[in-house]
């Protein structure tokens, strides 16, 4: 991503899905605290992680 310019990577993951939650972190990505609606069927809430490019 950021050799195509992006200056923040953004993704969603489901609020159950502790194992992705825990990669994510250790990838560098924090929670930014945007929940959304959980896919239909599913339920629960899409949980936002970002991560900012460093200058």
């Amino acid at each position: 991503a950021w050799g195509t310019g992006a200056a923040r990577v953004r993704l969603f993951v489901h609020d159950r899905n502790t194992r992705a939650e825990a990669f994510y972190r250790k990838a560098g990505f924090v929670a930014s605290g945007v929940t959304v609606p959980g896919p239909a069927g599913v339920g629960g809430r899409q949980l936002e992680y970002v991560v900012e490019r460093r200058v």
